[in-house]
Formats: C-alpha cells, structure tokens, sequence
C-alpha cells in the first residue's frame, strides 16, 4: 500500500495549522497522492478497506472541534468526514481502535462508537469528567481499554465493554501530565505510557485485575514491566511484540519486548542522536533521521531485528 507520512505547512502570523498527508512509495520515494487538512493530525488506522484519520482543531483553538475522516487508502479522497465533540477535545486529537466490528473513537470525554461501513456514529459514550482520553484494543477486537484523563494530569485506566462501550474496571489513579496512552492491548495486558513532566514510563497492566503488574514505578529505575524514561517514552503493541521508542533513548529504550515475560529480545539500533522510530510493519522499521535541529528530516526504512522476527 505504501508509507504515509504527515507534515506541518507554516503559514505567516497567527494563521491556522495546516497539515498534509502523503502516500509515498515505498520503492522509490515518489508522492503517489496528498491530502491537505485544516488542523493538526493526530491519528490514523487502516481499516475495512479505508484509510481513518483524526485531525485536532486548526490552530489549537480551545473549544473547537475535530474532526475524523475516512479516506481511499489509495487516491485519499475523501469518503466521509465527521465533526467530533467540541467539548474538551484538546489539542491532542484522538485516538482510534477496532472492537467488536466497530471503530472506537475517544475524543475529550467521550468514546464514539463509528460504523465502519458507513462512517456514522452509532453510539455515543460518556468518559466521566475527563478532558483527554486515549484507547486500544486486543488484535481480536475483544478488550476495548481506555486511559483517560482530568486537566491536571491526574487519570485512570478503563477497561470497558467492546460492543457498548459500557464501563467494567477501572484503575487506581495515576499521576502524570497528560493522558495515560494505551500503546495496545496483548496477552491480557494493556502497555500504558505516562509523561510525569520531566520524565515518563512504560508500564504494564494486568486486565484482570485492572492494575499494574508491579504495583511502582519508580523514576530512574527500570524493570520488565516498568521502563522509566523521558515524556517521549512510548509503547505500541504491533503484530506479537511490544515495542519500545523513545528519541534518543539508547538501545533499553528502543527494542522489541516479549509481551509475556517482558524481555528485551532485541534492541533497535538508531545511528543519529535525533533519530526516532515513525512506524513500524511486519518486516520493516521506518527511521526519521534529522541531521541537525531544524533540517529537513529524512525516513528510512530499515529491516527489523532477526531477533524480532524469530519471535
């Protein structure tokens, strides 16, 4: 199909964020198609043959909507476009999972649950009081899990019905900045990420009962289901592995992780200081080198470990 990737287009002034998004070859590096938002991208997931992208507000504004688009994967025309609630939104976008043969949408306070034939909202789900969410499920679309948080930081994490949408557990609260992310959803166990300001983790958690598999998480300290880093740390669940990223985390902080045991099976070598993993396929990993702050920024794309592919 092809590598997307998104970029900001810098306008003078106080003029609205505009991003655009390409589908790029991958065997030659040419732009195949483009398509221009008013708005920040924020997420996207191929699925049920279309392309679905979130975009925040244009400009960051704090009470204006955003949006979520299905797109031709291919051509990325648009197929449907939906205005997403414009109450406690953010900034951030949100974020997209499948369970139960629907698209989860968790957008400020709420979880819309969107047909996937026809792009419309089916349902719609109240988050209690939070003012930042994120959600993630299982590869079989069995556990819909949510992290959600309040203005100051402080969150939860949810473990709800992935048909309904209705809630069934939830989390001891959790101290942090932001939205606690759901990175995805794996042998019973949720991978969250939690940005604490000057430093961040990756924890996990058990589904059953809904808390962390090792009750702390202490900063500066790693463990197998604990790894402490930067705001930047992330995990995300692809295929049968975890995967940890971090820019400039080291070899501890960028590997492949047995989602069982929590051990590392290979690290994921970056060359530069800047560098970053922007996405990663079944055999490939996508590297986004920038020589120097404020250069162009280059995507590469790489094998993945062997030690990764023998898991």
């Amino acid at each position: 199909m092809g590598l997307f990737l998104d970029w900001l287009v810098s306008r003078p002034g106080l003029a609205p964020i505009v991003t655009k998004l390409a589908r790029v070859n991958r065997s030659d590096g040419h732009i195949e198609a483009v398509r221009q938002f008013d708005g920040a991208f924020s997420f996207a997931l191929a699925t049920a043959g279309s392309l679905w992208v979130t975009t925040s507000s244009p400009g960051f504004l704090p009470r204006a909507p955003g949006l979520l688009w299905r797109l031709d994967p291919k051509t990325l025309e648009v197929r449907s476009r939906l205005r997403l609630p414009s109450a406690a939104f953010g900034a951030f976008g949100a974020s997209l999972a499948v369970a139960a043969g629907n698209l989860w949408v968790a957008a400020g306070a709420r979880l819309e649950r969107v047909s996937l034939p026809s792009g419309h909202v089916t349902a719609s789900v109240s988050i209690r009081d939070a003012t930042s969410s994120s959600v993630a499920a299982n590869a079989a679309g069995t556990v819909l899990v949510v992290g959600e948080a309040v203005g100051g930081g402080t969150g939860t994490i949810e473990r709800r019905n992935p048909a309904t949408g209705a809630l069934l557990a939830t989390s001891a609260p959790l101290g942090g900045v932001s939205t606690p992310v759901v990175g995805g959803v794996i042998d019973g166990t949720a991978w969250v990420s939690e940005a604490t300001g000057m430093m961040g983790y990756v924890q996990q958690y058990s589904l059953a009962p809904l808390a962390p598999i090792e009750p702390t998480c202490h900063e500066g300290s790693s463990t197998k289901t604990c790894v402490t880093g930067t705001n930047g740390i992330e995990a995300r669940v692809v295929g049968d592995l975890v995967w940890l990223t971090q820019s400039a985390g080291g070899p501890t902080r960028n590997a492949c992780v047995d989602p069982a045991t929590g051990d590392i099976l290979a690290p994921i070598v970056l060359s530069g200081a800047n560098d970053w993993v922007l996405a990663i396929a079944p055999h490939h990993l996508f590297i986004v080198s920038q020589p120097q702050p404020g250069n162009t920024q280059i995507v590469t794309e790489e094998p993945i470990p062997a030690a990764c592919h023998a898991a």
